[in-house]
């Protein structure tokens, strides 16, 4: 497969990436000749197959739809939230804090029950992400019901309809935040795809949730998690390793933190050096916390001995991975204050653009 063919392949990951990029600038231009050009630019696409003419849509596509801003707007309390905060006053009666922070912020998201100086540690080590929900969050849940629903739900559409109701009253149930939203039209993409015969390709699922999420509300785009979530799903999926558990985690953390880090770095002026080793360790306790603290939540509705069990269970838990965090936070030079500027990003960016073109025309031989 080569040249148009090429193209066909990769067309809609160039065009959402081009979009998403038209979308972040402000541009003065009139709504009239962006709309004009848009329709110059497709028009030539079903003439000449061309990467650039690809990246020139996306982009016109992207500065024209944010000349008319947000469609939807999800209001800060609903009953999904009520739920949420009604979970999180069940694990306060029985763990202490800040362990009951740390277990909320892993299964539901949010830091503000936390010290100052833990949140330092958490910015210190790299991993803040843990607390702020976000896809890899989505994906074990994702996980678990499909593993429950292959025991008990025998027709695919079956599990398909009672999968993505539960994905969607995740997404709601943590406030619908842009990186589990991703996660969620993400998932969603994936599982429709075998239903309609075709071939579920993660770069293609991503560019889909990614786009149509900017399609929706531009101004997501400048979401700081959005931003994040999207380049860590696109390390993951550059850096895949089928069949390698240990040594796949391993190289999927280095692939996240690589992407993420420029961006980190021109954002917040502090590099954490310590971050790939860090995340490394305490990324096996989230799936457990994640469980336990769920049987926890429905444990508090029955007998306080069995919950007060399950507690000390995700309390000893809990407690390991905080003294892991302090342990790398302790260290001397384990974070330090760098500024670069946006066209290291842009290089950075480009370079890893780069690999992953090559690695993906060696691997993907049939167009979706």
């Amino acid at each position: 497969m080569q040249g148009g063919g090429l193209v066909f392949v990769f067309a809609l990951p160039i065009w959402a990436a081009a979009f998403i990029c038209g979308a972040l600038v402000s541009s003065k231009i009139s709504a009239w000749i962006l709309f004009f050009a848009v329709l110059i630019i497709f028009s030539a696409l079903f003439l000449y197959r061309s990467w650039v003419l690809v990246i020139l849509f996306g982009f016109f596509c992207g500065l024209y739809r944010a000349q008319w801003g947000d469609i939807v707007s999800l209001p800060e309390h609903n009953f999904f939230t009520t739920i949420r905060d009604y979970c999180d006053a069940r694990l306060a009666l029985f763990l202490d804090e800040p362990y009951k922070t740390l277990v909320s912020g892993i299964i539901f998201g949010g830091s503000s029950g936390f010290s100052s100086e833990w949140k330092q540690v958490f910015r210190s080590t790299g991993t803040m992400h843990i607390i702020a929900v976000s896809g890899a969050n989505v994906a074990f849940v994702v996980n678990w019901i499909e593993w429950a629903l292959r025991k008990t739900i025998a027709f695919p559409r079956t599990r398909f309809y009672v999968a993505a109701i539960a994905i969607g009253g995740y997404v709601l149930i943590t406030g619908a935040p842009a990186s589990v939203v991703r996660a969620g039209v993400m998932a969603f993409v994936m599982h429709v795809a075998p239903l309609v015969g075709r071939r579920a390709y993660a770069l293609h699922a991503l560019a889909f949730a990614a786009a149509m999420m900017v399609v929706i509300n531009p101004s997501i785009a400048r979401d700081i998690g959005f931003q994040f979530s999207c380049l860590a799903t696109l390390g993951l999926i550059m850096f895949e390793s089928p069949g390698q558990k240990f040594a796949g985690m391993i190289s999927e953390t280095i692939a996240a933190t690589l992407c993420i880090l420029p961006l980190e770095i021109y954002y917040f002026r502090t590099a954490s050096i310590s971050a790939l080793i860090a995340n490394s360790f305490v990324l096996p306790f989230i799936p457990i916390l994640m469980i336990a603290g769920g049987i926890l939540v429905v444990f508090t509705l029955g007998p306080v001995l069995f919950a007060t069990f399950v507690a000390d269970i995700v309390q000893f838990f809990a407690r390991i991975m905080l003294q892991i965090l302090a342990f790398f936070s302790d260290i001397p030079g384990s974070s330090a204050s760098i500024a670069i500027s946006f066209s290291v990003v842009v290089v950075w960016y480009l370079i890893l653009g780069a690999y992953f073109c090559l690695r993906c025309v060696r691997q993907i031989r049939v167009p979706i």
